[in-house]
């Protein structure tokens, strides 16, 4: 017969002759098969993914470079909240883009800073700065002896966003 192929079939070892069209696969050409099949479908959906996630950040860094950062979040963290008369206060600044905000942030290079901390009396202490690589920027400044106890608060602002705290002066 032309074109047939010899094919064994289970144990019995019995030797059939067909066409390749009637030519069924055995069980390791089935599961081979799969395997290509599973491998095609994991790189498809994968690259699926890449695709999106690459069309999701152009079309996000497009918003941003039209209409500015959705949502600036200004974070103020001091080194303790209670200090002393001629205590060096520490205050951390951090400027980020929220986009799922908390979860989350990316950081704000190069935005300008500015702080202003007040007393009941009046302003105490104003500068600004602007943010490194991590979006942070850290003031320091030593409140003076005269300084009276009570509560203090900082106002920082940066552009599109403000945010105040309190920290809180003992004799």
């Amino acid at each position: 017969m032309l074109g047939a192929l010899d094919e064994w079939e289970g144990e019995n070892h019995i030797l059939h002759k067909r066409s390749p069209c009637q030519m069924k696969l055995n069980v390791h050409q089935r599961g081979e098969m799969a395997t290509k099949m599973t491998r095609r479908g994991i790189v498809l959906i994968l690259s699926s993914a890449l695709l999106l996630l690459i069309l999701v950040y152009l079309g996000y860094n497009i918003l941003m470079a039209y209409y500015g950062p959705p949502n600036i979040v200004i974070d103020i963290l001091f080194d303790k909240r209670t200090y002393k008369p001629e205590d060096i206060i520490r205050i951390n600044v951090k400027v980020s883009s929220a986009i799922i905000d908390p979860i989350i942030k990316l950081p704000l290079e190069n935005r300008s800073v500015a702080i202003e901390v007040r007393s009941k009396v009046g302003p105490l202490y104003i500068d600004q700065g602007e943010t490194n690589a991590a979006g942070e920027f850290g003031f320091v400044f030593k409140l003076p002896g005269w300084a009276p106890k009570g509560e203090y608060t900082v106002y920082v602002v940066s552009p599109g966003s403000s945010k105040s705290a309190n920290f809180t002066v003992e004799s």
